[in-house]
């Protein structure tokens, strides 16, 4: 593949109780012509993903 997440990912959480936020970053080192590509669409669509997960998580 052309790129390589240094980590998964990681989660912040911040604040209590009703008032909890979660903030998820990921990290992508785009190494050639093709990654940056592949990751044009990805990109967009990443953070629509995330936060169904954590939609569906909270459930």
């Amino acid at each position: 593949m052309s790129w390589k997440a240094a980590a998964p990912f990681d989660i912040l959480k911040s604040g209590t109780g009703e008032a909890t936020q979660y903030t998820v970053s990921t990290v992508v080192h785009i190494k050639n012509h093709f990654g940056r590509f592949y990751m044009l669409p990805v990109g967009r669509i990443h953070p629509l993903v995330v936060r169904a997960m954590m939609r569906r998580a909270a459930v």
